[in-house]
């Protein structure tokens, strides 16, 4: 409730709950249990003050996760009516994220399984009048990103389709991903001691290209500051034709809630 009522003060219009699935066989093989009523009260203290558009992220291919229980939990999401949803695929990596070793493999839906989950939710959403934004997006129809499809304006960044126009996104904290006029910044993982001397905590880098398949790399700097950056592309290509970075790839891995 507090962190509702602060965010509406701030002038936030928008938030991203991270459901996942409501099987609460699941949300203990992943260490998320949150129920039903739990999201419902979140998302109603959010609307309450202010922030009314707000975004459901789930997931198929979660332990112990079956076609009927992904249903179930879209059916349950869309009850709610959310203004959109993302619906992830699980990506168990044990080697990247050493929590995941907590996972049985045998747990995990094979990728036959894994396709039926990730269509079965498609058609539940779709049936319950979202709009299918791309791959893995839904909206409904007035929300901006459903309008912006229609209108063929929806451009890509790299944590998903957005009808935003702005060319430069500042990303806050750790892991944060950043866009600037040439590609894309990251933030450290990990706390380091760039943050204790007033420096940019810049970490990685990636110049996007006109280009889908070359990529300019320059690693970054030892100080982990962008500033000297060179600034050599100068064409303003849509963003759906430029080369997105390995971390850009890589960013629903360290993103997805469930995976933490």
């Amino acid at each position: 409730m507090e962190m509702a009522e602060a965010l509406g003060e701030a002038g936030v219009t928008r938030a991203s709950l991270g459901v996942q699935s409501f099987d609460p066989v699941v949300q203990v093989a992943v260490n998320r249990v949150q129920t039903e009523a739990q999201i419902a009260a979140a998302l109603e203290n959010l609307r309450q003050h202010g922030i009314s558009r707000v975004n459901f992220d789930l997931m198929y291919g979660l332990p112990y996760q079956t076609v009927e229980s992904c249903v179930e939990t879209a059916s349950m999401a869309v009850a709610m009516r959310p203004d959109r949803l993302a619906v992830f695929g699980y990506a168990h990596i044990p080697s990247f994220k050493r929590n995941q070793r907590l996972i049985e493999q045998a747990a995990l839906p094979d990728s036959a399984v894994r396709a039926e989950q990730a269509a079965a939710m498609a058609e539940t959403l779709v049936a319950a009048g979202y709009r299918e934004i791309g791959l893995d997006h839904f909206a409904l129809p007035e929300d901006e990103l459903g309008v912006a499809q229609k209108a063929r304006r929806l451009r890509r960044n790299s944590l998903g389709y957005s009808a935003d126009t702005c060319k430069t996104l500042i990303g806050f904290g750790a892991s944060a991903i950043g866009r600037l006029g040439d590609g894309y910044v990251q933030n450290e993982v990990q706390p380091a001691p760039t943050l204790d001397r007033s420096e940019l905590a810049t970490s990685r880098r990636q110049r996007a290209t006109v280009s889908p398949t070359k990529t300019a790399y320059e690693p970054p700097s030892a100080s982990g500051s962008c500033a000297i950056w060179r600034r050599t592309c100068r064409q303003s290509a849509p963003p759906t034709n430029l080369t997105l970075s390995r971390f850009s790839r890589l960013s629903a891995w360290r993103h997805s809630p469930a995976t933490r």
